[in-house]
């Protein structure tokens, strides 16, 4: 078991760990998520624990429970704010989002064709780099990085079928006149 500096979130059924310095707004994100129907894990400290080859998990660390600290606000209590809708006992850790401050110079992820691991007790778990911008709705940004894991999980790799198409599209000779995207749909 090891203990980590994050919040845990359950997503459309995707277990979301999300991780980042303090006060960049992990806390805050759970809360918008809770709020919008998902589930808190454990924020502050999850304790995560490896419950297979391939499978860690994480839980509310000792007396946190389903406590969450707001900046400016205080502590909450997020079973007796929202019932027992708003919270889960334990979730399966499925994709690790890395929220920090936007650094110009760093190189982001535009295209999802680049996948990006981390390892939790020698599980390698996906990764993704969030950069916090003023403005961005990192919420929704949540919602799809899970959605996106479930399609995956299932065999749909959005970025890549874009990217197929559009290397079939560039492929069509000089000559003849481009299609309307909407034909070139047919085959799904």
């Amino acid at each position: 078991r090891v203990v980590v500096h994050g919040t845990l979130v359950d997503v459309y059924s995707v277990g979301v760990l999300f991780v980042g310095p303090a006060a960049i707004g992990k806390s805050e994100l759970a809360l918008d998520l809770i709020e919008r129907g998902h589930q808190l894990v454990a924020d502050d400290a999850v304790e995560i624990t490896k419950v297979g080859v391939n499978l860690v998990e994480g839980a509310p660390k000792g007396s946190i429970g389903h406590h969450m600290e707001i900046r400016g606000l205080g502590i909450i209590d997020v079973y007796k704010m929202f019932g027992v809708r708003g919270i889960r006992g334990k979730k399966d850790i499925h994709v690790i989002v890395r929220l920090e401050s936007l650094d110009p110079s760093k190189k982001y992820e535009r295209t999802g064709l680049d996948e990006w691991y981390t390892s939790i007790m020698d599980v390698e778990i996906p990764l993704v780099e969030l950069p916090v911008i003023e403005g961005k709705n990192l919420t929704i940004v949540a919602e799809a990085i899970a959605l996106n894991h479930k399609l995956k999980q299932i065999g749909i790799h959005q970025a890549l079928e874009f990217d197929e198409n559009l290397k079939k599209r560039l492929s069509i000779p000089a000559n003849e006149p481009p299609q309307v995207m909407l034909e070139a749909e047919d085959d799904y």
